[in-house]
């Protein structure tokens, strides 16, 4: 049984949207401690407050830190290993949407969940983790398994998550460090990043098919993408993929990852 107990998670895009609803379920769950990370502080700390007044026998804390930035992110590993001594789960959720502006899709999304997941994987899981194995969940999208063509740059964002998650999540590496590694995939889901203006949109030829293809799929709420997160951290296995469309979860099955030649 996975005992929420005994574990310190840290978050990142924690103040709002599914990282606040990943906050809530680990909370529900009565896990010892979270560290929210986001650059948004007045959110951050609006959110940190909100959860603390709401789980008062559980540990809060809010970090400014800008994850597509290595020493940023770095000092928000160290302030939470300070804070609480230890760290078992991380779940690299900060994201953007904006087709206009690549580069900075691409450093947060991309680079910045693989500095958060190669700092834990190496440096903070293996040596802070409260009990046998740590975890990291890596927050993707449907559109990190099936191309869109409306949202070109996000989607490859998005795959090189699946990818780097798939890859980290072998045998040989679990054997040498006991971490897990995961990626969540989110169909349409609910939060403001999902309300995606059409002047953000990198070809204008592609709103319609932006919009039909919105039309057709049923908008869920974050809080089952938060609620499949919990059942990752319980039952997941190691380099497993999740997708959570229209209110339903199951692991994606793919080829699997070259290991040898």
């Amino acid at each position: 049984m996975f005992d929420f107990l005994r574990k310190v998670a840290l978050i990142t895009g924690g103040a709002k949207g599914i990282g606040l609803k990943y906050a809530e379920q680990l909370l529900k769950n009565g896990i010892k401690g979270i560290s929210i990370i986001d650059c948004d502080v007045q959110t951050g700390q609006k959110t940190t407050e909100i959860l603390q007044k709401s789980f008062k026998n559980s540990h809060i804390i809010f970090i400014e830190a800008d994850t597509s930035n290595e020493k940023s992110f770095d000092a928000a590993f160290k302030e939470t290993i300070s804070k609480f001594g230890q760290l078992d789960i991380v779940l690299n959720n900060a994201g953007i949407w904006n087709e206009l502006t690549p580069q900075k899709m691409i450093d947060i999304n991309l680079k910045g969940t693989t500095t958060g997941t190669l700092l834990a994987f190496q440096k903070y899981l293996p040596k802070y983790k409260s009990g046998d194995e740590g975890i990291i969940i890596n927050t993707s999208s449907l559109a990190g398994l099936i191309p869109v063509a409306f949202t070109p740059v996000y989607c490859a964002t998005k795959h090189g998550i699946v990818a780097l998650s798939r890859t980290l999540g072998i045998d040989a590496y679990y054997e040498k460090n006991k971490v897990r590694v995961h990626a969540l995939c989110a169909g349409p889901t609910d939060t403001p990043m999902c309300q995606i203006p059409q002047e953000e949109c990198l070809f204008p030829q592609q709103i319609d098919v932006m919009n039909r293809f919105m039309e057709k799929r049923k908008m869920q709420k974050p809080d089952v993408v938060a609620e499949a997160m919990i059942e990752i951290l319980k039952n997941g296995k190691n380099g497993s993929i999740w997708l959570v469309n229209e209110d339903e979860r199951y692991e994606v099955q793919l080829p699997e990852v070259v290991t040898r030649k």
